[in-house]
């Protein structure tokens, strides 16, 4: 198990942009975790979690909203 280094971060964070994730959310994911001691697979884990949520709460058009 490798602790997550902020190389290691920023590349894995450069994926999730190249991914879609827009650069606000993925500047305020790297504030967020990068004093946080966290192993690759963890981190992993939690920017897999990330993608399937912001990919799931897009709307696509003509979709109904609050019903």
């Amino acid at each position: 198990m490798t602790k997550v280094t902020p190389e290691i971060l920023d590349k894995e964070l450069d994926i999730l942009m190249h991914d879609g994730i827009p650069e606000d959310l993925i500047y305020t994911i790297r504030e967020k975790i990068k004093n946080e001691a966290l192993e690759e697979e963890q981190l992993e884990y939690l920017l897999n979690k990330i993608f399937i949520n912001y990919n799931n709460a897009i709307v696509e058009t003509s979709e109904p909203v609050g019903t």
